[in-house]
């Protein structure tokens, strides 16, 4: 299991009654040290200064901020890194542009991909998904058997995974049953009337699993 990186990874959402900058503020304030600002309405100008004001936010409380898609923006903002599905920027120009400095996910969603993600030898860690459907991602019509998890673990070992898809409490035994180094997580990070209330939940569950099974 790599150690790097915090066991939970959070993600903003474009359907949430605050903007992404205060979704980065709130989980921060409770808890949340990775997160992943998700968008695919924001553009330009407004993109560019929520992501410098919930980078400024990230970087004053010693949390990690990757942003989705946006390499341009990563590297205009100073942002932590960038995560990049498939068919995204190429990692090859996420890396020319951000350099050594900067952190490089990728989405992986079959065992295919994962073979491509392993031979470049180019990302920082990967997102694998999804495992169950999920609101946020309408167009997967897919989820990934426990087979497949397991040999794209064993294509991408040694590197760092995140398990993503309708990932929920009950799900924190995941990452210790699937060695991996944590869960990505979104609308259930928050009630209806509380957005991120539950970060600290997910931290501790998923503490409470590894000692258990330790």
């Amino acid at each position: 299991m790599d150690l790097r990186y915090p066991r939970l990874m959070c993600l903003t959402s474009d359907d949430c009654s605050i903007s992404h900058s205060e979704q980065v503020k709130e989980l921060i304030n409770s808890g949340a040290d990775f997160i992943q600002l998700r968008t695919k309405e924001l553009q330009g100008e407004e993109l560019f200064q929520e992501v410098r004001l919930a980078n400024d936010y990230a970087v004053k409380n010693n949390a990690l901020l990757v942003v989705n898609d946006y390499v341009d923006v990563v590297q205009s903002t100073g942002a932590g890194g960038v995560h990049l599905g498939f068919n995204d920027s190429s990692i090859e120009y996420a890396t020319d542009t951000l350099g050594d400095r900067a952190i490089i996910g990728s989405t992986v969603h079959n065992i295919s991909e994962a073979r491509i993600i392993k031979d470049k030898g180019l990302s920082s860690y990967v997102g694998l998904g999804p495992y169950r459907a999920t609101t946020t991602k309408p167009d997967l019509e897919f989820t990934l058997s426990e087979s497949e998890i397991y040999e794209i673990i064993e294509i991408l070992s040694p590197m760092p995974i995140y398990l993503i898809g309708g990932i929920g409490l009950r799900d924190c035994g995941l990452v210790s049953k699937f060695n991996i180094s944590g869960l990505a997580v979104c609308s259930n990070l928050s009630s209806t009337s509380s957005y991120g209330c539950y970060v600290s939940n997910f931290q501790k569950e998923i503490y409470k699993q590894e000692f258990v099974h330790s």
